[in-house]
């Protein structure tokens, strides 16, 4: 199945990304603290709607109305502001790392405080997506008996054995109401 997708992947790779709007860059230091976020630079404010994409990575997306951005950190790509229902919001993070498919799901089920699944289970839980870097996988996890612990993650496998990440995490109403601007943010993810 990795296989398959890594060449998928690849394949599609190859087709140029269109970048609509302005870009913001950010630099962050490579080597903050430990423990501490790195601070925006000086006169640079998050972006809200529009393109976006993490310094040095290459990874470039389009941002859905009134979600924002701040600067990434160490292990982040970037951190997507998606505000909900009233006044509240939700943080989405969005790194690149390895590791296997079926772990990292699990590991998300667990922190929800659901049980891991099988691979056949795991499988059928996931929906396809199609994005600008390639195929990729879109899975809801809400825990009906811990309804405050959801997320909403997103899963876009490359050629290099890694993957990019996107995970929101929040209440479950809140994660549901976004939904479908999630799975558009995650189709334009593009390098």
């Amino acid at each position: 199945m990795y296989r398959t997708l890594a060449l998928l992947t690849t394949s599609l790779a190859l087709v140029a990304c269109k970048k609509k709007g302005e870009i913001v860059e950010y630099t962050v230091p490579k080597s903050p603290a430990p423990g501490e976020m790195p601070a925006m630079p000086a006169g640079m404010a998050p972006t809200s709607g529009g393109s976006g994409h993490a310094h040095g990575s290459g990874f470039h997306w389009e941002l859905p109305a009134n979600w924002s951005e701040k600067a990434g950190s160490a292990m982040r790509l970037a951190t997507i502001v998606i505000p909900t229902v009233g006044e509240d919001s939700v943080e989405a993070s969005i790194s690149v790392f390895g590791g296997n498919l079926a772990a990292n799901i699990n590991r998300w089920r667990q922190q929800a405080g659901l049980e891991p699944l099988e691979d056949q289970a795991l499988a059928a839980s996931m929906q396809p997506v199609e994005t600008r870097v390639g195929p990729g996988f879109i899975t809801p996890i809400y825990n009906d008996q811990a309804p405050a612990n959801g997320i909403l993650g997103a899963i876009i496998p490359l050629p290099d054995e890694k993957a990019i990440f996107i995970k929101a995490t929040g209440p479950n109403d809140q994660l549901k109401s976004i939904q479908s601007d999630f799975i558009l943010f995650t189709e334009s993810i593009c390098k």
